[in-house]
């Protein structure tokens, strides 16, 4: 048994290390704009909030502030990572306070004949500091829907207060 020569070492070393990267590939799936397949009606583009911070109630306005989507998928299902941006606004000068809060939203799948057969309701947690009047988070979701389908997202007006 010997070793091989230094140049034949590292040949193989090079074969090995390109076999390893090239099937990373194959391993990891391959994510892809898929923004079309995702879309945010008119009317739930907006929404009044109130929140009751113990003393006063504190509006809030919530706006869709762009959503995008990334897909990849096998022949039966895609699945979708959404990104919703949001523009969250209080008046200050109805209460300056921390304030912890949860934007819902309602997303609706829809299959490849735009019949819903998913709704599920689902929220993000936001926490404006003392005396910051706007935030512009942006919420992520993960979604399965059928091939061919497609996904609504819908800020609501229904709040879930977790102060």
């Amino acid at each position: 048994m010997g070793f091989l020569p230094t140049s034949k070492l590292s040949l193989a070393i090079a074969i090995v290390s390109l076999s390893a990267v090239s099937g990373c590939s194959s391993i990891r799936p391959d994510w892809k704009d898929c923004s079309h397949l995702l879309s945010a009606p008119k009317e739930g583009m907006r929404s009044d909030l109130q929140f009751s911070d113990g003393n006063a109630h504190q509006p809030v306005e919530v706006r869709l502030n762009g959503v995008s989507a990334q897909c990849h998928g096998d022949e039966d299902t895609i699945y979708m990572a959404v990104n919703a941006g949001l523009k969250v606004k209080r008046d200050l000068a109805k209460g300056a306070e921390v304030l912890r809060l949860q934007v819902p939203f309602l997303i609706s799948l829809l299959d490849k004949d735009d019949k819903p057969y998913d709704l599920n309701s689902s929220g993000y947690r936001v926490a404006f500091p003392k005396n910051e009047d706007t935030l512009y988070p942006v919420a992520g979701f993960k979604l399965e829907l059928k091939q061919g389908g497609r996904a609504v997202i819908a800020l609501t007006p229904e709040a879930v207060d977790i102060n």
